[in-house]
């Protein structure tokens, strides 16, 4: 009798949910053992010299990554320093338990946008929890959580859920408690369009999904807002909204970006036409492969016809648009998916100078098309001639996502096997290649990963970052090793501007040159090499670093051939072309014992008049010199 009561308190959905969330938390735990990724350590490696508060508040408020700086997902990384570089599971477990979080509010959120729609509140969760199953055991979406910067796709997601959440149960309560409803609602959209925001950029995308939910599924039903609140809700989210257009339609006049960029935003437009269809078929067929983080070697459309599924694509989207608006007679719901899908889109896959595709970037938009396959599901259910099967059908499909899930997140969890599958998916990927190469380098297996670097140099010729890493592979004969060094050069004096991975590649080279690693690398051929070279001017983030690794490289041949002025010289130019405290740790006291006493002194008084920008970073680069200077005075 007591389970019986029990089951009655608790409705059913609750039950299915919260199996639903234990399943999705424990296939994503398989993948916690995955490890670091590609664009973890570009993003993070500062994490090695956070202690104290000041250094939380600098690594906190200078991050790169995008225009706002992103300081809410950085200081979630900050509070976590202790477990990096040598516990990466600790970074994904927040990760995960950040993804569980968004499968409630995404359903929460569906919940109460369906109970705005439609009378029968059983069918509006129901539809609801199948939507936000569907969005959660997807996939294409799994790098967007095990790879640990993507914490910041996640946490800024946190935001615009929470933030929609907020408008939504406001919009609920508008008829009986309309103070109390504008309030919630304009805190919802300002507050979670902010605090989002500085997450990632993406969430200043809030406005415009809002107004997506207004205008194509409020506004057609009961729950439209009457009179003249309309107008200034409308106005209030179309601004920011307007805002942002302008940002893109601007970003793509100027061509903000592109100089390092090997397309233009011309091609870049046409080829997202196909990427955002290859989703679409990604999150409605899911396979394993689609979980992959290596997606560089997606190919650009060079024009309508160049390949011609450039112009396919964009009258498919023009058609869906077309179709879309012609369903309105019945239903609104496809023209919104649509439209959340694409807005929310908008930034990542438009204008904006970005790679090309990448999983990860449909965290949010893929909510709109599980939204109408859900929806869909439940006009079928409605049917009394189709609702077992319906049923039944809705499920499975779920189930078989789940299971493919799986298979990523166990696959994911198996970093070798991981590698070498990966390469497997994507034959022509530069970064999928350069993976599993590092693990065989990591095995003492410098044959097979000069093997992989040389097929892969078959489909990119011309790339300079592949034919300097085949440098670092000491197992040809002199005789060959001279050919890829010639080649090498020839192409640098033919394209002195080189990349900040180039630059990398050289740096790394210049390390390897001045040990007994190889007898045929010797720190005259890389002194040439970087000589002949300079940094490529395209983006001043990526400049600055490339110059940064130039002189280090310099500074390191200097040191060895005990050219002390020059090796101080190179120093101090790295550092001044990237002033970065965290630099400054790494390497400061590395270099200062390097260095005669005499010399070292001086070193470190020209380090003082180095000043990188902000109060912040000024203050903790002057500790560090002090300490440096300390160490003279002992």
């Amino acid at each position: 009798m007591q389970s019986e009561d029990i089951r009655q308190q608790i409705p059913l959905h609750h039950f299915a949910f919260a199996i639903l969330l234990v399943s999705l938390v424990g296939i994503y735990a398989l993948g916690v053992t995955g490890g670091w990724q590609f664009d973890d350590s570009p993003n993070l490696w500062g994490l090695a010299y956070v202690n104290d508060w000041l250094t939380i508040a600098y690594f906190t408020l200078s991050g790169e990554a995008g225009p706002l700086g992103r300081p809410l997902a950085l200081l979630s990384f900050a509070l976590q320093a202790n477990g990096y570089p040598e516990h990466p599971e600790l970074f994904l477990r927040v990760n995960i338990a950040l993804h569980a979080l968004n499968f409630l509010l995404v359903y929460l959120v569906l919940t109460l946008l369906c109970r705005l729609l439609w009378p029968d509140e059983k069918q509006a969760r129901w539809m609801a929890l199948l939507a936000s199953a569907l969005w959660a055991f997807s996939p294409l979406i799994m790098p967007a959580t095990l790879v640990t910067v993507q914490r910041m796709t996640l946490l800024s997601a946190s935001l615009v859920l929470g933030g929609l959440l907020i408008y939504l149960w406001g919009r609920l309560q508008l008829p009986a408690r309309p103070a109390r409803a504008y309030l919630l609602m304009f805190c919802g959209a300002c507050f979670g369009t902010g605090l989002a925001a500085l997450a990632k950029e993406n969430g200043a995308l809030l406005p415009a999904l809002i107004l997506c939910v207004e205008l194509l599924l409020l506004r057609p039903s009961r729950a439209r807002l009457e009179g003249g609140a309309a107008r200034p809700v409308y106005l209030a989210l179309a601004i920011p909204s307007l805002a942002i257009l302008i940002y893109l339609l601007i970003a793509g006049l100027l061509s903000l970006g592109y100089a390092h960029r090997d397309f233009t935003v011309m091609e870049r437009l046409l080829t997202q036409g196909r990427v955002l269809w290859d989703y679409l078929f990604a999150l409605l067929a899911p396979a394993t492969e689609h979980a992959t983080p290596f997606t560089d070697d997606y190919p650009v459309s060079r024009g309508l016809l160049n390949p011609v599924s450039s112009l396919i694509s964009l009258l498919g989207w023009l058609a869906a648009l077309i179709t879309a608006i012609w369903l309105r007679r019945w239903s609104w719901v496809p023209l919104f998916a649509l439209a959340w899908f694409l807005v929310a889109h908008s930034l990542e896959s438009s204008t904006i100078a970005l790679e090309m595709r990448f999983g990860h970037r449909n965290y949010l938009p893929s909510i709109g098309p599980w939204f109408l396959v859900a929806w869909l599901a439940c006009m079928a259910v409605a049917r009394k001639d189709l609702r077992k099967w319906t049923s039944i059908g809705g499920w499975v499909y779920l189930g078989v996502i789940a299971l493919i899930l799986l298979s990523a997140a166990s696959l994911w969890g198996n970093p070798r096997l991981a590698s070498e599958m990966w390469h497997i998916q994507r034959e022509t990927s530069i970064r999928a290649a350069q993976f599993v190469a590092n693990a065989h380098v990591q095995e003492n297996d410098d044959r097979v990963a000069d093997r992989i670097m040389a097929r892969t140099l078959e489909h990119h010729p011309d790339n300079i970052e592949i034919k300097l890493q085949r440098l670092s592979f000491c197992t040809s004969g002199e005789e060959h090793f001279r050919e890829r060094y010639d080649s090498v050069d020839r192409q640098i004096r033919s394209d002195p501007e080189i990349g900040l991975g180039g630059m990398a590649g050289l740096a790394y080279l210049a390390s390897l040159s001045v040990s007994d690693y190889c007898d045929h690398l010797q720190p005259e051929m890389i002194k040439s090499l970087l000589e002949a070279s300079q940094p490529d001017t395209g983006m001043a983030r990526t400049t600055r670093l490339a110059t940064r690794q130039r002189y280090f490289a310099l500074a390191t041949l200097a040191l060895n051939e005990d050219r002390m002025d020059d090796a101080m010289k190179f120093s101090i130019a790295a550092l001044a072309a990237d002033p970065s405290p965290f630099l400054l740790i790494a390497s400061g006291q590395h270099l200062v014992d390097q260095l005669p006493a005499q010399q070292g002194l001086q070193f470190v008084e020209q380090l003082a008049l180095i000043s990188p920008s902000g109060s912040l970073g000024r203050r903790l680069w002057q500790r560090e010199v002090d300490k440096l200077r300390a160490g003279f005075e002992l």
